[in-house]
């Protein structure tokens, strides 16, 4: 591959001598990046997203290895909270989101649903959201929070 000659120049004009290997190092780290989009889809560049860790420092889920069967439904769970302004007070909603191994559908592996029913008075409904990640299972339940008012 041919070195950029336009960088070799500005390097050499910055007084470095010809023989330093700073301007060689230089050229080939803007030659070997790697984009964020490239590191985001490729799982051996996510070590390179890491500052300061290395690869036996980050957190294994080692969890997933003790569901012996599917039907067992193992599930890691995550607890969020949201409170919801009606009229002049607050409703605190608990919401659970959960974490399946092996989900019924395999591409929506969480499962958001909140403690409490909205539009209990109408028709009762709990508010719930399916996704391929937390934050958007999370994010869908809260949706359904905020479209129907909490009649006690």
């Amino acid at each position: 591959m041919p070195v950029n000659r336009g960088l070799r120049r500005k390097v050499r004009s910055a007084n470095f001598r010809s023989n330093s290997r700073l301007p060689t190092i230089l050229i080939r780290r803007i030659r070997t990046k790697v984009s964020l989009r490239q590191q985001l889809d490729n799982p051996r560049h996510h070590s390179l997203l890491c500052v300061g860790s290395k690869e036996s420092d980050r957190p294994v889920n080692d969890w997933k290895y003790t569901q012996r069967d599917a039907a067992e439904e193992l599930a890691h769970v995550h607890y969020f909270t949201m409170k919801k302004k009606q009229g002049e007070e607050f409703v605190d909603f608990l919401i659970t989101v959960r974490e399946y191994v092996t989900p019924k559908d395999p591409s929506m592996p969480f499962f958001a649903q909140a403690d409490k029913q909205t539009n209990q008075r109408t028709a009762p409904y709990t508010p719930t959201g399916w996704g391929r990640s937390l934050s958007e299972a999370l994010s869908n339940c809260m949706e359904a929070i905020r479209r129907f008012s909490y009649e006690p």
